[in-house]
């Protein structure tokens, strides 16, 4: 998960996690984020592949 203004997470930066998951399944992964400000704070998750091919999801968190 991407670094971003306005969220705390544990790690501090950058949150990295690495995870083994079989072909044709899927592994749930939780981080634990702090939001510090109200509004909406865009979330981006990103995985990469040992062989280097990547997919990413960018989702909204509304903070009342």
């Amino acid at each position: 998960m991407n670094n971003v203004e306005g969220l705390c997470t544990a790690g501090g930066k950058e949150v990295k996690e690495q995870v083994v998951v079989p072909g044709n399944s899927a592994v749930a992964v939780y981080f634990t984020v702090v939001p510090l400000v109200i509004g909406n704070i865009p979330i981006k998750v990103m995985a990469q592949a040992s062989d280097s091919a990547s997919d990413g999801v960018e989702k909204m968190l509304r903070v009342e």
